[in-house]
């Protein structure tokens, strides 16, 4: 298992969360589990921020935009 870093940032605020995960594809859908459950009900931060999902080495795995 390799642990990966999700990561919200908006408005001058951040938070990152650890996820441990085999692969890339796998970190991913437990990426989208973890905002969706964090964004209800309406938290800013996950759910209109820009999420970074990075690997163990700091490469970005997938990112969305923030949302206005």
């Amino acid at each position: 298992m390799s642990t990966y870093q999700l990561t919200a940032e908006y408005e001058g605020d951040s938070e990152t969360v650890s996820l441990e995960a085999r692969n890339d594809g796998e970190a991913m859908l437990a990426g989208i589990s973890e905002v969706m459950s964090r964004a209800y009900p309406n938290v800013a931060l996950w759910a209109k921020g820009a999420i970074t999902l990075t690997d163990s080495d700091g490469v970005v795995v997938n990112s969305m935009a923030q949302k206005s």
